[in-house]
């Protein structure tokens, strides 16, 4: 199973939160729906329209899932519980998205929680009670998925929520809170190009009766520019301008694509690494596939197949070897060095070795550092999907 992929359900926005800054009920403008703070006769357990409790709650080998009591032993796993918490809103021009994420513990191998949603396919950035449904991936707006078996390499299982509400209290500069209540999640497959979700038919079940989220929040504007001497060379950092030459002898600046591009895969490759090679051609088919959604490539070729410089003769023949637009394929050779450029611009998350193929991927809106494959691990599909397709 592909990792880190963001695979969630499709959210709507039921009706505002009763709390502080979204009015009650009695103070509804003329023209909104006044929200009705009651349970339905129906519920067992679960949330109001509000976010209040409902019924008397589950017995001690019940559970509450999607307002109703299943037994405990209907869910292979219970609950969760984290150790560190993050969160992340990125306003762009399309819409903002919002991203939670809680890891269980330090160790290998941990648990993760994901909560995500897209504005522009309808998900909620504000304060709410949200429903979730039950929706493939590619469609979802309100996200929610359990990861389990995770290392820095990926986890092994992806669990999608199905049922259940998000309730966000706050989605303010700073401050990120929300709870998790009566969700339950089911094991599913994901294809990390096609962004399909599958459940899976012998697959395990997850019940989170209830998770309370609170993480600071850091937030981002696409309005922000790319800055040209960059803010720095870390995840999270504006990649700062650098200019080489491609395989046809131009000039190719990383920062021509600043706004162009919603994602720019970088990728380190040489001549000799038969790794390359394979990888390459599949880089390729990916770019040819969604270059119309916002996705740039640009390879950075090191090496000759002897270890050497690269001529433009070796780069042009190399790209077309490789399927790929020599004008997308860039020489990295600094007098006796290769990779010195990007070297010093990003950090590739190395121990003094590189280890080929190497890939990157920054958002193209700021050339903001968002993925390392040797930090991070996993599939720069997932990656690149979140920011074109989402």
């Amino acid at each position: 199973m592909s990792n880190w992929t963001k695979l969630m359900v499709a959210g709507t926005v039921l009706l505002s939160a009763c709390g502080s800054g979204s009015g009650s009920a009695g103070d509804a403008s003329a023209g909104d729906v006044a929200p009705t703070c009651t349970c339905d006769p129906a519920q067992a357990c679960g949330v109001d329209p509000c976010g209040g409790d409902c019924g008397a709650g589950c017995g001690a080998a019940s559970v509450c899932v999607a307002n109703s009591c299943v037994p405990s032993a209907s869910c292979d796993a219970l609950g969760f519980s984290a150790l560190t918490q993050a969160a992340e809103l990125d306003r762009r021009a399309d819409g903002a998205r919002l991203e939670f994420r809680a890891d269980s513990r330090a160790l290998i191998p941990f648990q993760r929680l994901v909560i995500q949603s897209f504005e522009r396919l309808g998900g909620p950035v504000t304060p709410g009670v949200y429903p979730i449904t039950d929706a493939g991936y590619a469609d979802c707006g309100l996200c929610v998925v359990a990861y389990d078996g995770c290392s820095p390499a990926g986890c092994a299982r992806a669990f999608l929520a199905d049922a259940g509400t998000v309730v966000i209290e706050s989605v303010a500069s700073g401050d990120f809170t929300a709870t998790l209540r009566d969700a339950h999640l089911r094991e599913v497959y994901i294809n990390d190009s096609t962004l399909a979700s599958t459940p899976i038919p012998t697959g395990d079940a997850w019940c989170v009766e209830r998770f309370d989220a609170h993480a600071p929040m850091v937030e981002h504007h696409e309005t922000d520019t790319c800055a040209a001497a960059g803010t720095g060379r870390e995840i999270g950092d504006k990649i700062g301008d650098f200019t080489l030459s491609n395989c046809l002898g131009e000039p190719v600046a990383l920062h021509d694509r600043c706004g162009s591009a919603r994602a720019v895969w970088i990728v380190l490759s040489a001549g000799w690494c038969s790794a390359c090679a394979e990888h390459l051609p599949e880089v390729a088919e990916v770019q040819a596939a969604q270059r119309e959604l916002g996705l740039e490539v640009l390879v950075l070729l090191g090496e000759d197949d002897a270890g050497g410089e690269p001529t433009p003769a070796y780069c042009a023949q190399y790209a077309e070897d490789m399927g790929l637009d020599p004008a997308a394929v860039v020489i990295d050779w600094s007098g006796d060095a290769s990779f010195a450029t990007i070297e010093d611009h990003l950090n590739l998350y190395g121990d003094g070795s590189l280890s080929l193929p190497w890939d990157g991927v920054l958002d193209g809106s700021t050339m903001r550092y968002v993925w390392s494959g040797a930090r991070d691990g996993g599939s720069a599909n997932a990656v690149i999907n979140e920011l074109v397709a989402k």
